[in-house]
């Protein structure tokens, strides 16, 4: 929770009453929550003062206090309250009941409740519905599933006779086409579930064929088959998908059949491959690879493995899932007994460990919410029960007000809601604290008696999609209001601020005018030093515009401000200049005491006129300075002596030693000569 939030709270609570010990009296908002302790009436000037409590005047040092010291000091500092309820305040703080309390445990039970209250108010936040809408759709059989794909932001939707329709974000229909072009197969063939891969950019459709096939979505093709997997027991006819959001490789998928199996391939290569595709497979990467349910089992793919189980004994499994938070597989069906199975392994075991619900009648779906650690049931009896998951005797909440069977259930995850769907067609939203309906619509569904219901909540858009056989209607959330306050009805145009008055105006289409409350008390020398930053803001505004602050209410908190006049803001460079053309020039030693933009309020010195300033020389008489002169005869330069003679010069020995020098080493060397000429002689 935001320190905003958290400061606007202690505000709430800071305005409720007096500082004196009959604060609690009369407080209205929030009244269900317990508005009228003393921790939420406290406001911030009240904590600053706790603060200084306990500040040491030593560095690092932190300050402890008992709960006598604290109800005693706390009383005579905050000046309100009594030691009573400061009591009350230290045992909730002191929850270990270490007999003491600082100030970093006070703000953290502060803002723990604070967040609690927050979140209580969003649980009782009702959600405003649009109208009831059917999509056009072309579905001649029972629509089997809804998807969301989060990578291109378009819906899926399938029906039973195979018919896969593409929908754009905005839910227009873009495309549709059957799964597979073997139109004779289509007659004796059903879609029973379709998953999303969304990892890999694959879907998964299982069929009536006890075949289950993986479609790439970044194919060339449309939508090319590139898994087969065949030779299942039993019809899958439920499936679901989760990949890791860490690791991307580790996988699993889910499904159920008409046999009471609950089947899981859990991958662990799945971006380099869901199957390890053999030698002698065509080396055309669009080709259909046929993999066989046995190979899976004898652990041929060595990038996947096998999870399964028999706990419901032949009942068709209607809805199966995996959840990463209890690391379980969980399913149900319509039975009595074993109507919701957990199964889970450990690591040093490779068969599944089980836990089973038995509820009355049995359910139709179910739903888990993560961080409330419930499991929602959808009871043929009419009831919607809450579960702990690790306790089985009995539901820890049951919600009553459906007349018939519950056919669905799916939470509102970010508001801690649940959304409950039963056959005689009444959706209900109920609040999960204080397990009560808070919400029942009943639109104006289709009356067919005998149908087959979807439920889908995509909460991220707040779409509510629930199909009638081939029928899909939409109830889609309006937006919320927000609650901060807003200044104009349309969209802002025009900002200036005033860094004296520390205001800002500013325009929308319609040109009205308002201004946040502050205390002004100007200087004139202050007004001087800054006036220089409003020259460019007051050639753009109109010269009939209206004051900033009314001076009737100058001593006033707030101002009575009315609309500005109308604004071009349109106005082009010409007449802008043009305007300040035409306004009068000012003599020297006045004040002008009135101004026509928006700063008249403000009191400007007096505006020297700059000299004229004479034009130079070279301006009046250009010829003069820059008219081009004949050219003159110049002499002719005498060519420099090469680089080499020049070199030869200065490095000669004759004029660098002196003749004695020279003429001794020339002895030297004839004398050497001589020697060398006597040895090679005597040689011979």
């Amino acid at each position: 929770m935001s320190c905003q939030k958290a400061v606007l709270e202690l505000n709430i609570g800071s305005q409720l009453g007096p500082k004196s010990p009959e604060r609690t009296e009369g407080v209205t908002a929030f009244e269900d929550y317990g508005t009228g302790l003393l921790e939420n009436q406290l406001s911030v000037g009240d904590f600053v003062k706790i603060q200084k409590a306990f500040e040491s005047p030593q560095p690092r040092k932190i300050i402890c206090m008992s709960r006598e010291d604290f109800t005693q000091k706390m009383t005579e500092i905050v000046g309100w309250g009594t030691k009573e309820e400061y009591g009350e305040l230290f045992d909730k703080v002191d929850v270990a009941q270490d007999g003491f309390i600082n100030w970093d445990k006070l703000t953290s039970f502060i803002l723990l409740e604070l967040y609690e209250q927050d979140e209580r108010a969003k649980a009782t936040v009702v959600p405003q519905w649009k109208d009831l809408e059917f999509l056009p759709v072309k579905h001649k059989d029972t629509i089997q599933k809804v998807i969301f794909l989060k990578n291109s932001s378009h819906y899926l939707t399938i029906s039973k006779e195979g018919l896969l329709a593409i929908w754009g974000e905005h839910l227009k229909l873009q495309e549709t086409f059957p799964i597979t072009s073997d139109a004779t197969k289509l007659k004796h063939l059903w879609v029973t579930s379709l998953v999303s891969l969304e990892n890999v950019n694959k879907i998964a459709v299982a069929f009536t064929s006890k075949e289950v096939c993986f479609y790439d979505l970044l194919s060339k093709e449309e939508f090319a088959c590139q898994y087969k997997l065949q030779g299942l027991k039993g019809t899958p006819i439920c499936m679901d998908y989760w990949y890791d959001p860490l690791d991307a490789n580790e996988s699993i998928l889910s499904f159920g059949d008409i046999t009471g199996k609950v089947q899981a391939i859990a991958f662990t290569a799945a971006l380099i491959s869901l199957f390890e595709r053999p030698a002698s497979a065509c080396e055309d990467g669009e080709a259909t690879m046929t993999i066989n349910w046995a190979e899976l089992l004898s652990g041929c793919h060595k990038c996947c493995h096998i999870l399964e189980h028999k706990l419901h004994q032949g009942d068709w499994v209607r809805q199966v899932t995996y959840n990463a938070s209890l690391d379980a597989i969980i399913s149900s069906t319509t039975s009595n007994t074993n109507s919701v199975v957990m199964a889970w392994r450990e690591k040093s075991k490779k068969r599944l460990n089980m836990t089973s619900f038995n509820i009355a009648q049995g359910i139709h779906a179910f739903d888990y919410h993560s961080r409330l650690n419930l499991i929602a049931t959808a009871g043929i009896n009419n009831k919607v029960c809450l579960w702990n998951p690790y306790v089985v005797s009995k539901p820890v909440g049951v919600l009553w007000g459906h007349s018939a069977s519950v056919i669905a259930v799916q939470f509102f995850v970010e508001r801690k809601q649940l959304f409950s769907f039963s056959k005689d067609k009444v959706l209900r939203l109920w609040d999960i604290q204080h397990q009560l309906s808070i919400q029942r619509i009943a639109c104006s569904f289709p009356k067919s008696q005998d149908f087959r219901c979807l439920f889908h909540f995509d909460e991220a858009h707040g779409r509510l999609f629930i199909s009638f056989n081939n029928q899909l209607a939409l109830l889609a959330m309006k937006s919320e209001a927000s609650k901060r306050v807003k200044s104009h009805e349309k969209a802002v145009t025009c900002v200036l601020y005033n860094s004296i008055l520390k205001q800002a105006k500013h325009w929308h289409i319609e040109n009205c005018l308002f201004l946040p409350k502050r205390d002004t008390n100007l200087v004139e020398s202050e007004i001087q030093k800054e006036i220089s930053l409003f020259s460019k803001e007051e050639s753009c505004l109109d010269p009939t515009e209206h004051s900033l602050l009314n001076k009737k209410n100058k001593d006033d908190s707030t101002y009575n401000v009315r609309p500005s006049e109308d604004i071009n803001l349109d106005i082009k460079y010409k007449e802008r200049s043009t305007c300040m053309k035409e306004t009068q020039k000012p003599y020297y030693g006045e004040v002008i005491k009135k101004s026509f933009s928006t700063f008249r309020s403000l009191n400007i010195g007096a505006l020297e006129e700059l000299p004229e300033v004479n034009k130079p020389a070279f301006l009046l008489d250009p010829e003069k300075y820059f008219r081009k002169e004949p050219e003159e005869e110049r002499p002719q330069i005498l060519e420099a002596p090469s680089l080499f003679k020049t070199l030869k010069a200065v490095f000669d020995e004759k004029n660098l030693f002196p003749k004695e020098i020279l003429h001794h080493e020339r002895k030297a060397k004839q004398l050497c000569q001589e020697k060398s000429c006597e040895v090679k002689k005597n040689k011979k």
